[in-house]
């Protein structure tokens, strides 16, 4: 590996400092490179999925020499044939259920998955100890979504003393993490004390579905209703985005990866993004005062610091230090967050308009290790 390139970077971004401790500890150049012919990352192809796209342009700005490969061109075995063991990515979380197996055959391999955030009970309860989540699943989400669909976000954004009164959830047709997240929100949402809401399931398939669910929900026009969008797949979401940066007198909130979206500024104060949001950013906010928000993986460290930490002790037992503090991962490798926000946009920039604690547990409680 190119220790200058790695030390060149550490001057800015503290995650470096526990990488290049590690990496001194190998002290030939052929133990150097041990750790990049182990890791690589496994995406989706570009221009496809946002978190996948920020990788890869977080990767070639930060001059780091890991490999990069689509799921589409390679099999998890095919790369294991040539000599790779940690694998990055791992997105969506159909995909991630569907690569459970390979992992399951092959102990001596390690998937971390930056998004997949499905609360599918085959992935939370994976018959494996080598494949870690840095997303939590989205059944912890899902109370704190019915909160602010119920209550409106805690600025003046819909009004004076009016609350959302309606809610449409857009699910992608086939997409485990969409319909997931989706169905959990409506069985919720038709409880106590939601029942005052209205709403309805619209199932995505293509553009034309997004024409008409906005058309048959008023999304555009009702100034008291709020539009859950659940997209993965990047053409859906920005055709999504699209539609509704004109004419549009509604709210809107997303939940599907921790990178906030690229959205027109004539959606100011009507567009919402949540994510588990950590109150330790240190490397983050580096990262995106230079390359903007939009091409920022807000786990991309947190995964390099983790895949090296595998690399070179087979543990993560030592306490690895990622952008959000220690790396702490419950019994099943699904990583422990303590906050959940929703931003807002202002027309330039994403604001916190609300934070939630997510878990009460203090770190001593937390498991931490691998594997698990």
């Amino acid at each position: 590996m190119n220790t200058n390139v790695v030390d060149s970077v550490n001057n800015k971004y503290r995650y470096f400092e526990k990488l290049k401790l590690l990496l001194s500890q190998i002290q030939n150049d052929n133990g150097q490179q041990m750790a990049t012919s182990l890791i690589c990352f496994y995406l989706a192809p570009p221009g496809t999925n946002i978190e996948a796209d920020a990788i890869r342009f977080d990767l070639n700005y930060l001059g780091l020499p890991y490999a990069t490969f689509s799921y589409t061109d390679f099999t998890l075995q095919q790369l294991y044939d040539k000599g790779y063991r940690i694998f990055i990515g791992l997105n969506p979380s159909t995909l991630f259920l569907s690569f459970i197996p390979f992992f399951q055959s092959h102990p001596d391999t390690y998937g971390i998955s930056t998004t997949a955030s499905s609360s599918d009970p085959a992935i939370i309860n994976r018959p494996v100890t080598n494949m870690y989540r840095l997303t939590p699943s989205v059944n912890n989400v899902v109370p704190y979504l019915c909160d602010f669909i119920a209550n409106g976000p805690s600025a003046t954004a819909v009004g004076t003393g009016t609350q959302f009164l309606r809610y449409n959830l857009f699910q992608q047709d086939g997409d485990n993490f969409s319909i997931n997240l989706c169905q959990n929100l409506l069985s919720k949402l038709t409880t106590t004390p939601y029942l005052y809401l209205t709403g309805a399931i619209y199932n995505i398939n293509n553009t034309t579905d997004i024409d008409n669910a906005l058309t048959a929900s008023n999304a555009k026009t009702s100034s008291t209703g709020i539009t859950v969008m659940t997209f993965t797949t990047t053409s859906l979401r920005n055709y999504f985005y699209n539609a509704i940066s004109t004419g549009n007198s509604g709210y809107y909130i997303e939940n599907v990866t921790a990178t906030p979206p690229p959205i027109a500024s004539s959606l100011a104060g009507n567009y919402y993004f949540s994510a588990f949001n950590p109150v330790f950013e240190r490397n983050v906010e580096d990262l995106v005062s230079d390359v903007g928000i939009n091409n920022t993986s807000f786990f991309l460290f947190d995964s390099l610091n983790m895949a090296n930490s595998l690399a070179y002790t087979n543990s993560l037992t030592s306490g690895v230090i990622g952008s959000y503090g220690y790396l702490y991962f419950n019994a099943t490798g699904d990583r422990t967050y303590y906050n959940y926000t929703i931003s807002s946009f202002d027309g330039s920039d994403w604001s916190i308009d609300r934070q939630y604690l997510v878990t009460n547990e203090t770190p001593s409680q937390l498991l931490r290790g691998s594997p698990l």
